[in-house]
């Protein structure tokens, strides 16, 4: 089910929207909560996450991380790819990870993963962890098999850190790729 909000809508309750994916979780009906704005300005996104959610893959040109290999790139390069790739776009992140795909002698960026310092909000606090995990991003009508685990073990090899956390926008995501690759569901 999807919901598409615009900007005419009535006055709700601030607890509407949340209320309402509670209501459809324990239905058992995954619910997609899209804004007016991302639908009209983030559209190629907004289809290719509908298509990944309702399994409308079949279009969708798969790739296996274990045929890439991961380096870290330049903020242009997380910039265009950002925007292009993620309905957030482009952030202020440090730490830019990019999963790249070879064919014959051309090489292709498929996924990006973006790491920052903690910032302070939503009752965060800088001393609690050492990284927040910013982004993440594959390509439009691809599927990147493993492409967050892959990325991710080269950040753990790489850098030096304790805990790390990251958010996932329920909205549009139910978090389990998260707790795929070793995250607590704290709150």
């Amino acid at each position: 089910f999807i919901s598409l909000t615009t900007g005419t809508t009535r006055f709700v309750d601030r607890t509407y929207y949340r209320d309402m994916m509670q209501r459809c979780n324990e239905e058992g009906i995954r619910l997609l909560q899209i804004f007016e704005d991302e639908w009209l300005n983030k559209s190629k996104i907004i289809k290719d996450k509908c298509k990944y959610t309702l399994g409308l893959t079949e279009s969708t040109k798969t790739i296996y991380a274990r045929n890439c290999y991961v380096e870290e790139i330049t903020k242009p390069q997380k910039r265009d790819f950002l925007n292009k790739n993620h309905i957030q776009g482009n952030d202020a992140a440090q730490i830019l990870l990019g999963l790249w795909y070879k064919v014959e002698d051309e090489e292709y960026l498929v996924a990006v993963m973006t790491l920052c310092k903690p910032r302070i909000f939503m009752g965060m606090k800088n001393s609690l962890y050492d990284y927040e995990l910013s982004r993440f991003a594959t390509c439009i009508n691809y599927s990147v098999i493993g492409a967050f685990s892959k990325i991710f073990a080269y950040f753990k090899k790489h850098y030096e850190w304790n805990k790390l956390v990251t958010y996932a926008d329920r909205r549009l995501s139910n978090g389990n790729l998260y707790l795929k690759n070793g995250f607590i569901n704290d709150h």
